[in-house]
């Protein structure tokens, strides 16, 4: 079973696959049931805070506490102070056998993506934990688990700074113009490098980074 923690959730469904995710609020449990519904597809909405589950003893699911496969988390955990605590919690969710995947926004030292948002999008850098891949590693270097693989995710985006609130910009808050050119800078960029077959990223254009831990059995 998968268990998607996110902002946006949308997983697969059918066979032996089973998934859902959690939203805090109910408007977006509405907003993600709707969306879900139009695909087709069938999950587990959790409309519930992940910190309340976790005190509760776990996901209870008509009744039943629920452990999953895979927990994925985007663009989550950046956003607390105490990352390391977050992991914990997610991990009180996984099956013994269970992996959780995390993935951020890479804003290392010297990441384009963070001096683009100083320049363009400094709000989007003030609600972050600026998180480094080291740093992500050591929030994942958890008591009972082991790191499996991390790194930098992704050639080239523009989708981070493309976001945000109070944009320095002669757009001003046309976010659909915002968007427009930053999807035509990454075409760009794609166009020159489709004869790079890896998606393996480096520390300075990558738009994330990610690790992935596994139960130390």
């Amino acid at each position: 079973m998968v268990a998607i923690f996110n902002k946006e959730i949308l997983c697969g469904g059918g066979g032996a696959f089973r998934g859902g995710g959690f939203v805090y609020s109910p408007l977006g449990c509405k907003e993600v049931l709707e969306r879900l519904d139009i695909c087709g597809v069938s999950a587990d909405i959790v409309c519930e805070d992940f910190f309340d589950a976790h005190k509760n003893g776990g996901i209870f699911i008509n009744g039943e506490i629920r452990k999953y496969d895979l927990i994925y988390s985007l663009g989550v955990i950046e956003h607390f102070s105490d990352t390391k605590d977050i992991v914990r919690i997610f991990t009180s969710f996984l099956s013994d056998n269970g992996m959780l995947l995390s993935i951020i926004p890479n804003f290392s030292f010297f990441s384009f993506s963070k001096l683009v948002c100083y320049i363009y999008q400094p709000k989007i850098l003030e609600i972050h934990n600026l998180l480094c891949l080291n740093t992500l590693k050591e929030a994942h270097n958890i008591e009972g688990f082991k790191i499996i693989d991390s790194g930098y995710l992704g050639k080239f985006s523009m989708g981070i700074p493309a976001w945000g609130v109070n944009p320095r910009s002669i757009f001003g808050g046309n976010y659909d113009k915002h968007r427009e050119i930053g999807n035509k800078i990454t075409k760009f960029v794609w166009k020159k490098m489709s004869n790079i077959q890896s998606y393996d990223g480096n520390c300075v254009f990558a738009p994330y980074i990610y690790c992935l831990i596994k139960r130390d059995l």
